[in-house]
């Protein structure tokens, strides 16, 4: 029988990415545990973290791994919070394995943020089995004392730049003092 749930992909992204326009850390589990979980135990889990109602999906099913996607969200900010951070933007969406769900946060100290990330996975697996509370509780004070690490390098261009999304192309605009100058964009 596989693990509950296991570390696939912990990456972190050093610039603008699809999850956040600054670096952010991207991580990937496998979440069988909870994929077959019973539905008592992924209420309990989630009333724990704080969600009034929720339905958890048949074993299985793909709605199962929205709300597990959803759990891990709500996870990773309560073991931030619990940490000392006040306020912490969380993606989170089932990938394309039938088992498989993504976390993205942003990150400004990458020793921080991978721990967190490493909290956050084996904090997964572990809420299934104890109280989310606790478990928060711990992992917070785990973090609190963690290596920061270093600061993301981000390169500061010398004219704004501002990218905005048009269907069918996307342009480029230059926001210095002609802001009527627009550069197609090529990728």
């Amino acid at each position: 029988m596989s693990p509950p749930v296991t570390v696939v992909e912990l990456r972190v992204l050093d610039g603008p990415n699809l999850y956040f326009p600054r670096p952010a850390v991207k991580l990937t589990l496998a979440v069988p545990g909870w994929m077959r979980a019973a539905d008592a135990a992924v209420i309990r889990v989630a009333t724990g973290l704080g969600f009034g109602s929720l339905e958890p999906g048949e074993a299985g099913t793909d709605a199962r791994r929205r709300t597990t996607a959803r759990i891990s969200k709500q996870l990773t900010r309560a073991i931030a919070r619990a940490a000392g951070t006040r306020q912490l933007a969380v993606r989170g969406r089932s990938d394309t394995a039938p088992d498989q769900i993504v976390i993205a946060f942003p990150w400004r100290r990458r020793g921080a943020a991978e721990a967190l990330a490493r909290e956050t996975a084996r904090g997964m697996e572990a809420i299934l089995r104890r109280s989310p509370d606790r478990w928060v509780a711990s992992s917070g004070r785990r973090l609190a004392v963690a290596d920061a690490g270093a600061e993301p390098v981000v390169p500061d261009p010398s004219v704004p730049v501002i990218q905005a999304t048009v269907r069918p192309a996307t342009r480029t605009r230059c926001a210095s003092r002609r802001t009527d100058v627009v550069f197609p964009f090529v990728p």
